[in-house]
């Protein structure tokens, strides 16, 4: 069977972590039974709202799962929920430190003040360098 559509916020709790679901949850998977068990593969998208670690500002990012997949055994006629699993792997592509500058889309202000400060302490640098007078013998 495959199933594509959208569903709720799986993560609702992380709000307080600063992590804000923005759309719903997106996936496309295929789900089927063989010798006992539930198998199911495909993808997961879930748009959140990340604070970057560098210049603190708010920027949205996709958690991508594009390898979900879950296998597990039927002990007799049950409904089984998949949420779980897909949660599980929503958290595990969750970045630790979000930067908004990480897929190279928008430049972070913290890092161009560091480049622009390092590159002026270089300059500094040399013309201490450039004062020194050497002598011939």
């Amino acid at each position: 069977m495959h199933l594509e559509g959208e569903a709720d916020c799986l993560i609702p709790e992380l709000e307080t972590e600063g992590v804000r679901c923005v759309a719903p949850m997106q996936y496309n998977i295929d789900i089927g039974i063989s010798e006992g068990s539930l198998w199911a593969n495909g993808s997961l998208n879930q748009p959140v709202e990340l604070t970057c670690v560098g210049c603190l500002e708010k920027f949205v990012h996709d958690i991508k799962v594009p390898a979900f997949a879950l296998h597990t055994e039927l002990r007799g006629p049950e409904t089984v929920d998949l949420g779980p699993f897909m949660r599980e792997d929503i958290l595990l592509n969750l970045p630790a430190h979000p930067r908004c500058d990480r897929e190279g889309g928008r430049v972070c202000k913290m890092a161009a003040a560091t480049t622009a400060a390092a590159e002026t302490k270089r300059k500094s640098d040399w013309s201490a360098l450039d004062k020194l007078k050497l002598g011939k013998n």
